[in-house]
């Protein structure tokens, strides 16, 4: 307790509220109709309806979400698609429809998100943020920067820098994954189930961050969260790496450190042991 009020007391110290806002993505009501696999595209030609779409973080490893992801992910049978009715979009033809009577055969036209929309498959697509994080998360949250500029449905949070932050999406990036950020994760996220760590954009605000612009440092943090897993890296080789990044430019910080892993350790362990 007494390290982690230090750590909030120091000047590279902000809440992520100072820093970026993320919201709620797509919410589409059924994700398994409305996101759909390369074969399904196919079956109905849903192409002209068709976005591009990380459905889940852990389609990637990386920090970086590039088109290479979503090209592996579209190659291992993932949904990598969002279907996309807006008006401004042409009008389904006949094997289009035959792909939405798919749907009214299982109801989906009367669940409480679609019942509302007129009509129920006009999905309001929420543009996508250069920012992006998993609303749940296993070992431990990733922040990621969406270089694809892929759409995400309500598993993932999206967002972007604030202008008066003076940080790039880069830098947030890099500042997300210390043990300052990811104890303070533990603390105001709840244990959704088995386990998983689950967050709501109030709570993300709320999380403390190092504001430091060292966004060039990206590329190899992405290189390494690839190497150990992404969010199943039980080695801890990101958290290591960034806390190492931050406590060489802070000397206050990594005088703190010891107290903060420990920290990190006792509650993330808790939270993992339900």
């Amino acid at each position: 307790r007494a390290a982690l009020a230090e750590a909030r007391l120091l000047p590279e110290a902000r809440p992520f509220g100072a820093l970026a806002r993320l919201s709620v993505s797509t919410v589409t009501g059924a994700n398994a109709f409305f996101t759909v696999t390369d074969t399904t595209l196919a079956a109905f030609d849903l192409t002209p309806w068709a976005r591009p779409l990380l459905a889940r973080a852990g389609h990637t490893g990386g920090l970086i979400v590039t088109e290479a992801d979503h090209a592996a992910a579209r190659a291992e049978g993932e949904r990598a698609w969002l279907l996309d009715l807006s008006a401004d979009r042409p009008p389904p033809h006949a094997r289009a429809l035959a792909y939405l009577q798919t749907a009214e055969a299982e109801g989906i036209p009367e669940r409480y998100k679609c019942r509302v929309r007129r009509p129920w498959y006009r999905v309001p697509v929420v543009a996508p943020g250069a920012l992006l994080l998993a609303k749940r998360a296993h070992l431990h949250h990733r922040l990621q920067h969406n270089a694809a500029g892929l759409l995400t449905t309500d598993t993932i949070y999206q967002g972007a820098p604030l202008p008066s932050a003076g940080l790039s999406a880069a830098d947030l990036v890099v500042s997300f994954h210390t043990s300052l950020t990811l104890l303070s994760v533990e603390l105001e996220g709840r244990s959704y189930g088995g386990g998983v760590s689950e967050l709501v954009p109030s709570e993300i605000a709320r999380l403390s961050l190092l504001s430091l612009p060292l966004g060039e440092h990206l590329p190899q943090l992405d290189a390494l969260s690839r190497a150990h897993g992404g969010q199943a890296d039980a080695a801890e080789a990101l958290i290591e790496a960034t806390d190492a990044l931050f406590a060489a430019r802070c000397p206050a910080y990594a005088a703190l450190l010891p107290g903060l892993r420990r920290a990190l350790g006792v509650l993330r362990g808790r939270r993992l042991g339900r």
